[in-house]
């Protein structure tokens, strides 16, 4: 399969033409949707989009009004993920018929045409909001918010999966056990070594429960693709990822323990409780979800994350090299230690497992990392986001260079687990919360 695709650490040009031609572009695209556009001004790449370009541009009318807008775009010449949607801008049907089922979504502007010199995407109107999973859960401002927020999810999710007529959207279709079998696929095509892995897909080939239904799947519905202002969910974001499947799937990949940032307590993004979500849920109208099922969802997504990681890491020993690429590559081990910890939570090893060297690294090794790191510098890493990326991947390095030899970990499977992953998280994100908070409880 094709790995989700990943921004360069360097930061995105404009492309041919540079802001002009971007520019040229855009108002091209918004006259064809019959926008009496003049000029396409402002623009600026915007943080955030993992596997997506996101610019903000103003765009300005014949009546002198200026709109402002976000393109999300894949630059010509990229690939897309085997995962998501066949092209960017078939999400603008998807967030059409979302608005109109109730969820809070941005109001789609225009399409690029086939063909644009912009790339494959879509214009929508710019929401105001904080999107950074981590700047969410600590703004003050946004404390309000917070405090309803898991509910208000499950509100939102009931809407959505409720909707009728997804069928003309023309989307995959994956019920539960075609999506554990094509997980397994994905995870074997890997290529890696992860017995964490091999352990979590017995437990769901025997724990998975049947689908008792499909719906439309937003498919990435967490901390980090939700606006938020003080009054609460302002829209939901980046659709690549829907398609048909249970609904219990999208109501666990909210739970995925990597999107509770500095709060892993609350099991909804950091945010909340599985008591409120599915509260909310319900009061929506949505069908009653046994707490056991979404348990079982949620330990195939935490797998689904860290498979997609691992993805992110063969694509970068078969040569799609990136400073970034390699952080979130080794970040398959936080999965691990979560994987165990969801499976295994009352074993005695972890009071005595040591935080010893396991027996074998991640992809991409120390001196793979250090080289793309060099070659980012060479070419000049952007401020900001870029530098601490780099700042994190030569930590990674680093740690690994210093670490000693391998040590028996355990005699029993799931001790020697319990063991390599806290050995592999200690070099890949020892300030990973859920593990600081077991090591260090109390700092």
């Amino acid at each position: 399969m094709t790995p989700p695709q990943l921004p360069a650490a360097l930061g995105a040009t404009t492309g041919e033409g540079g802001a002009e031609g971007l520019a040229e572009a855009l108002v091209a695209a918004a006259r064809a949707a019959g926008l009496p556009a003049v000029a396409a001004g402002r623009l600026e790449r915007l943080a955030g989009g993992a596997s997506k370009e996101m610019w903000g541009f103003a765009l300005a009318l014949t009546s002198g009004e200026a709109l402002p807008l976000v393109l999300r775009r894949q630059p010509p010449g990229r690939g897309l993920s085997a995962q998501g949607l066949g092209s960017v801008a078939r999400e603008a049907a998807i967030v059409r018929f979302a608005g109109e089922a109730g969820v809070p979504v941005p109001e789609i502007a225009f399409e690029l045409p086939a063909g644009s010199p912009a790339g494959d995407g879509y214009a929508m109107a710019r929401v105001e909001g904080e999107t950074v999973g981590g700047r969410v859960l600590k703004l003050p401002e946004l404390a309000a918010a917070r405090a309803g927020l898991a509910r208000r999810c499950g509100e939102v999710l009931a809407r959505l999966h409720g909707a009728r007529g997804f069928e003309a959207l023309g989307l995959r279709a994956q019920g539960a056990r075609e999506a554990l079998a094509a997980l397994e696929a994905r995870h074997r095509e890997t290529g890696q070594h992860r017995p964490v892995f091999d352990y979590a897909l017995r437990w769901l080939a025997d724990h998975l429960p049947p689908e008792r239904g499909r719906a439309l799947l937003h498919g990435d519905f967490r901390n980090g693709n939700l606006a938020v202002g003080p009054e609460g969910l302002r829209a939901v974001l980046d659709w690549e990822l829907a398609h048909v499947g249970p609904p219990a799937a999208d109501l666990a990949w909210l739970c995925v323990p990597s999107w509770r940032f500095q709060h892993p307590e609350l099991a909804v993004g950091g945010f909340g409780t599985r008591e409120d979500l599915l509260a909310g849920y319900a009061a929506a109208g949505g069908a009653r979800v046994d707490p056991r099922e979404l348990f079982a969802w949620e330990v195939f997504q935490t797998l689904n994350w860290g498979v997609m990681c691992a993805g992110v890491g063969r694509a970068f020993m078969d040569g799609a090299r990136s400073v970034e690429g390699a952080v979130i590559a080794r970040r398959a081990s936080e999965t691990e230690f979560d994987l165990m910890r969801m499976l295994a939570p009352d074993h005695a090893a972890w009071d005595r497992a040591p935080l010893a060297s396991p027996d074998r690294f991640d992809d991409p090794p120390a001196a793979l990392i250090l080289a793309a790191v060099r070659a980012g510098l060479e070419t000049g890493l952007a401020p900001g986001f870029a530098q601490k990326v780099a700042a994190n991947a030569l930590g990674i390095a680093q740690r690994e260079l210093a670490a000693g030899a391998p040590a028996a970990t355990g005699a029993g499977e799931v001790e020697i687990l319990i063991g390599a992953a806290m050995g592999k998280l200690s070099v890949d994100q020892p300030s990973y919360p859920g593990f600081r908070m077991l090591v260090s409880p109390h700092d």
